[in-house]
């Protein structure tokens, strides 16, 4: 997992940690740009492993839309060489940018102003951008409105939640690229009791969401068959809690100083 520890106040240290090991590393700053350490919601970064050179790398896109990639195995950056016609389907209005990675590639989530929605692809091998698919046509879209992307059961899929209404809808896309609508559901907090947008965390196995209310400081699952939620509340600690995207991950026992042995904690 990739975490942010903050050094000023404008700029972090970049963290490869394992949870599983507990065994972390502190990212080398070589070949770096000040970009990729400045404080910013809209930074996007996605670690990916590429079989061919057995390394594991990250993928960081700036603010900017400038594109980096850290090498494990090298400790060190390089930036990635585009194309201005690529920066639109980088650039997220509005929102940050949301990420997935799906069969050795990584798939952006864009949005502009909550009008437009599509979805850029990098390809890991060539390390190249395409912009795969539109989805703008089946939203009912709106500036006040909260999306996200996911992977399950071998399939992309993209959920949008609405801030005024509630109403949760849940898109996948198949071989052709093309996107199918399978649901929508309202949230019990639907209508004006609302009062704010659900923030989509997690699409779970057995098809139903673990979305997190931010006005009113609760986890609740939407089950999606029967349109009802089990709500988990908490109470904010300091009067005040934000909950980010939850980070998935796949356990295992490989070290993040795997290839610099001299630097185990």
């Amino acid at each position: 997992m990739i975490k942010r520890l903050g050094y000023d106040k404008y700029f972090d240290d970049l963290i490869l940690w394992n949870p599983l090991t507990s065994e972390y590393k502190t990212l080398s700053k070589t070949n770096s740009h000040r970009e990729c350490y400045m404080k910013s919601p809209y930074n996007v970064s996605k670690m990916y492993y590429t079989s061919s050179e057995d390394d594991y790398k990250i993928l960081y896109v700036a603010k900017s839309c400038n594109v980096y990639t850290y090498s494990l195995k090298s400790d060190s950056w390089r930036k990635i060489e585009s194309t201005e016609n690529d920066h639109p389907s980088l650039w997220n209005y509005h929102h940050p940018m949301q990420s997935a990675l799906w069969d050795e590639n990584v798939y952006f989530l864009n949005t502009m102003w909550g009008q437009q929605y599509w979805v850029t692809k990098f390809d890991t091998k060539t390390e190249k951008f395409t912009k795969v698919s539109n989805i703008s046509s089946q939203i009912q879209t709106g500036v006040d409105i909260w999306s996200s992307v996911h992977v399950q059961k071998q399939c992309l899929h993209f959920c949008v939640s609405n801030m005024y209404d509630g109403r949760i809808e849940l898109f996948r896309m198949n071989e052709d690229k093309q996107w199918t609508k399978l649901e929508t559901c309202l949230s019990k907090r639907d209508g004006p009791n609302m009062a704010g947008y659900v923030d989509p965390l997690h699409f779970m196995r057995n098809g139903n969401w673990l979305v997190h209310y931010p006005k009113g400081f609760c986890l609740y699952i939407v089950d999606v068959n029967r349109y009802i939620n089990e709500d988990h509340e908490f109470e904010p600690p300091d009067n005040g809690m934000h909950i980010s995207a939850v980070e998935k991950y796949i356990e295992t026992l490989v070290s993040p100083n795997r290839y610099h042995a001299s630097n185990f904690c």
